[in-house]
């Protein structure tokens, strides 16, 4: 079914919350009745060190940060797959900002059924029954999956949301935007002042719907020059984006052959750590992968007890899956003497 709309039946979806006034008591009711909640509504990255070390709550606003070409859609549609199965009473929403649905369908059936993307669109284009049956087959798996392929004001994100759950009569458990500099705010005109303003509004489109959000963020220009790598400012338009985030992740892909100096030590500091070597070995043996840092920035709650993650991140171009790399050697998959990500 394709989800269909037009503007007026959107706009009454908006609407205010005066409910969010307290008496301590209401605090502790509420709580009463979320925290039973939490695990059946607790989504994952899908990579075990970070998930093992976040507290994530169905409230949590993510931030995912990353340079051009920087795989940041493919690590957000591999999030999506990776909470299907968790979420399976609940909608997924994605707003793509940016893919069309063509270009949608092969980031998802490529590592769902495990061929590249060049062999989905040869398949398809010569009428493969048999694999067309498959993919419509799989499909029913992710139904709880929606895709918003438009132009999309920062207005009308609640509106989207109420509207997609009273269609299908299922409450959203994740929103993913891809990505979020591509939403628009029709109160600003300067990019800066929108991306700001947009910013402070998900703040609020967070406490109101109380959902589990994704944000995809492009770096700023001279973050993407910066070889020591990014941090929690490095958002494109930065200054509240980072305030705005209950958990910000960066993700990125080091040269391997890149060796920097500690400035305070003067230490020659490896891109991959401990498994520099053999990860340069990997990427020399199979011209297929890349190998990505993913690597927690800011975080409101974790786990106590548990190292704190940037986790390596083993990407294979020919299904589009990001999976966390494991050592052959079986040492600890965590980066231990790169720079603290604190």
């Amino acid at each position: 079914m394709q989800i269909k709309y037009n503007p007026e039946e959107v706009e009454k979806f908006r609407q205010k919350n005066f409910g969010r006034i307290s008496h301590f008591k209401d605090l502790i009711d509420r709580y009463v009745e979320f925290a039973p909640t939490i695990q059946d509504r607790r989504i994952k990255f899908g990579f075990p060190s970070i998930d093992n070390y976040l507290r994530i709550t169905p409230t949590d606003n993510i931030m995912i940060v990353s340079k051009t070409s920087g795989k940041k859609t493919q690590i957000a549609r591999n999030i999506v797959l990776n909470n299907e199965e968790l979420l399976k009473k609940q909608l997924i929403i994605v707003f793509s900002l940016e893919l069309l649905e063509e270009d949608e369908i092969e980031r998802y059936l490529s590592p769902i059924m495990n061929v590249s993307s060049q062999e989905i669109e040869k398949r398809f284009a010569e009428r493969d029954k048999e694999f067309i049956k498959k993919a419509y087959e799989m499909s029913g798996k992710y139904d709880n999956v929606v895709t918003v392929t438009d132009t999309v004001d920062i207005a009308d994100i609640i509106p989207f949301v109420m509207y997609i759950e009273h269609l299908t009569e299922k409450r959203a458990g994740l929103i993913v935007v891809d990505y979020m500099q591509l939403i628009e705010d029709v109160e600003h005109k300067d990019e800066f002042r929108i991306i700001s303003s947009v910013a402070k509004k998900f703040k609020k489109i967070n406490l109101a719907l109380k959902r589990n959000i994704i944000q995809i963020s492009q770096v700023g220009r001279e973050s993407a020059k910066n070889k020591d790598g990014l941090d929690v400012f490095s958002a494109k338009g930065s200054g509240n984006l980072e305030n705005s985030a209950q958990i910000v992740l960066s993700l990125e892909m080091p040269d391997p052959l890149e060796i920097r100096k500690d400035k305070n030590t003067g230490r020659d500091i490896y891109p991959f750590g401990d498994l520099q070597t053999e990860i340069v070995e990997a990427i020399n043996s199979n011209e297929f992968l890349e190998f990505h840092t993913l690597t927690i920035r800011k975080k409101k709650k974790y786990f106590l007890g548990v190292p704190k993650p940037t986790c390596i991140i083993q990407y294979d171009a020919r299904n589009l899956r990001m999976t966390e790399y494991t050592s052959r050697r079986n040492l600890h998959p965590l980066i231990t003497n790169n720079n603290e990500p604190f």
